[in-house]
């Protein structure tokens, strides 16, 4: 039996995001944001392996949003 990597892919990202919102439930800093930033750009490139504009639009942006987040903490909060 072959394993597929994009299904390794898929699932691996699907239980990054599930620690990562554990991790940001209980504000446990900077594992949440890590996981969350992992996560959001595994799915970006399953999402652009599958050619899906919506998923490439929604984790560029989370992408973005984690990768910005985590700057402004580190050098100015």
């Amino acid at each position: 039996m072959r394993i597929d990597r994009d299904f390794v892919i898929k699932w691996t990202a699907t239980a990054i995001s599930v620690v990562g919102a554990i991790c940001v439930a209980v504000d446990y800093y900077p594992m949440g944001a890590v996981m969350c930033f992992l996560e959001a750009g595994l799915w970006l490139y399953v999402s652009l392996q599958m050619k899906e504009s919506f998923m490439i639009a929604s984790n560029a942006v989370l992408l973005f949003i984690y990768t910005t987040g985590m700057a402004y903490k580190q050098f100015l909060g």
